[in-house]
């Protein structure tokens, strides 16, 4: 048998009990779990999620060149998009990248942490030793009329397995696996966060599926080789 034939079921065999544990594992977001997750809507009906990563700035997803501050308005705090009643912020100005897909938001007032709100630090290391982690969305099933975030566990895969599986997973992105994730999503550009040991290691931007692989942004390569944050 050819050996690299052996070296991947191996490498899956190893995956897959994992995989198990985390099935139908997915369930309210918890107020911690939401503490740095920021609710950002755009034309006053557009929704998507992003992350509070100091006082004053949130990175989420990049939509169109035609934005303006004005269109842009912000919540934190909230662990629902329509039941929300935290005040809107506003920001100052916006930064994007077409490369990573992604805005860096300027709040116009920084943010003061408290029980309810809190920034996240971004992974300081690349480690894919740690893998479970938690993936923080909204849940846009039938029957969630107030679009509650939701939270579940997912498996962060180092990028030679991905490649594995046959995806080819360009260097600013990783992958995760979750056999139920699209059950919860509206689509693959909400800005849902994923949370490693307590730091945010990447973002849902512009993602794709496929045989139960997400790719994200790798905001560890980001802030590495951009300096943008």
């Amino acid at each position: 048998m050819d050996s690299r034939f052996v070296i991947l079921l191996l490498t899956i065999v190893a995956i897959l009990p994992e995989v198990k544990n985390i099935k139908n594992s997915i369930r309210p977001a918890t107020a911690t779990e939401a503490l740095a997750i920021a609710i950002i809507q755009v034309y006053k009906k557009l929704y998507t999620l992003g992350a509070l990563i100091s006082p004053e700035k949130i990175v989420g997803v990049k939509y169109s060149d035609t934005i303006s501050v004005e269109d842009i308005t912000i919540r934190l705090g909230c662990t629902s998009f329509l039941n929300c009643s935290e005040p809107k912020l506003h920001i100052n100005y916006f930064q994007g990248d077409d490369f990573f897909g992604i805005y860096i938001y300027h709040l116009a007032v920084p943010i003061r942490s408290t029980d309810r709100i809190k920034p996240i630090a971004l992974a300081p290391y690349e480690d894919f030793n740690v893998q479970q982690c938690t993936l923080v969305t909204w849940h846009a099933e039938d029957g969630f009329s107030d679009w509650p975030m939701a939270a579940t566990k997912v498996l962060l895969l180092d990028r030679s397995v991905c490649k594995k599986w046959n995806w080819n997973i360009p260097a600013q992105q990783i992958c995760f696996q979750n056999p139920h994730l699209l059950a919860i999503l509206g689509r693959e550009d909400v800005g849902a966060s994923i949370i490693c040991d307590g730091y945010l290691r990447g973002i849902m931007a512009h993602s794709s599926t496929d045989n139960d692989l997400t790719e994200i942004i790798d905001l560890y390569f980001f802030e590495t080789n951009t300096k943008s944050f």
